[in-house]
């Protein structure tokens, strides 16, 4: 498997980052496959090709799904806040999502939204960001705002 045929793999998954998991075990089995058949030589040179693609891909879906994750934390964060003020006590976040953790993406989007929202929620309304309820307003790991779901809600 070498640098067009990983490049393929990516390309039949329609280059989603949403599907970069699947992309990694794809890949994976098939450079399993390639080192069990193969003398040392030619599987060096595969390896080598498999890397590289792997590193652009991989490189291109952390950022973009950082980016994501940074809206997502801002848009949070702000909307916490509204509703801290409104209210006049920490918001409390009831509905929670299912957080389907994803190697490259899920990760990326992860550890953004949950900074940008701590960051930008202590810089608008520091009085109401603090304690179990707005910990798990965002906790991804509490199902909160900040959880990564590449699926529709309804699904």
């Amino acid at each position: 498997m070498g640098t067009s045929e990983t490049q393929e793999i990516w390309t039949n998954l329609n280059r989603d980052c949403v599907n970069s998991d699947e992309f990694l075990a794809v890949v994976a089995e098939e450079f399993d496959a390639i080192k069990r058949k193969t003398d040392v030589d030619y599987y060096s040179g595969y390896r080598q090709g498999l890397i590289e693609v792997l590193e652009v891909v991989t490189g291109h879906c952390r950022s973009k799904c950082s980016q994501i994750g940074k809206v997502s934390g801002e848009i949070s964060a702000s909307i916490f806040c509204e509703i801290s003020k409104t209210i006049g006590r920490t918001a409390s976040f009831t509905r929670l999502m299912r957080d389907a953790p994803n190697i490259i993406c899920g990760n990326a989007y992860v550890m953004s939204c949950e900074l940008t929202f701590i960051q930008e929620a202590r810089n608008m309304c520091p009085s109401y960001a603090t304690g179990h309820n707005f910990d798990s307003y965002y906790r991804a790991s509490l199902g909160g705002a900040c959880s990564y779901n590449p699926n529709k809600p309804d699904e």
